[in-house]
């Protein structure tokens, strides 16, 4: 009867584990779209500034102002990408753990269960 019980447990234990994956993951994906949206928006961004290069007709001042927003812009590219690949790692991070304490769980539940029996 006690194993019955602390199974009914366990099970709840891992259902609210798989619960809490699946929100994270949720939160994850909306955050690395967004990520996304930002990275594709700087890349347009740099590409644009291009025609910027040749409005500025010369001009120093111009130039180099356009030069240093370029530049700015690079680095935020640079860490938008690495914040998107430390997304990734993470995601990757919490799946392994949920998905090895679910596995523990279970093994105690089994465990459980042949005792039972």
């Amino acid at each position: 009867m006690r194993n019955t019980a602390k199974i009914d447990e366990i099970q709840r234990e891992i259902r609210s584990i798989e619960n809490g994956q699946e929100e994270a993951e949720k939160y994850m994906r909306k955050l690395q779209k967004e990520e996304e949206e930002s990275y594709g928006y700087l890349r347009k961004t740099l590409w644009n500034i291009g025609n910027e290069f040749e409005a500025c007709e010369g001009d120093r001042h111009l130039t180099r102002l356009l030069e240093e927003k370029y530049s700015k812009l690079q680095e935020v590219e640079r860490e938008c990408g690495q914040l998107l690949a430390t997304l990734e790692e993470e995601q990757s991070k919490l799946k392994y753990q949920c998905e090895s304490d679910i596995e523990e769980l279970r093994r105690e539940v089994q465990q459980l269960q042949m005792e039972v029996v």
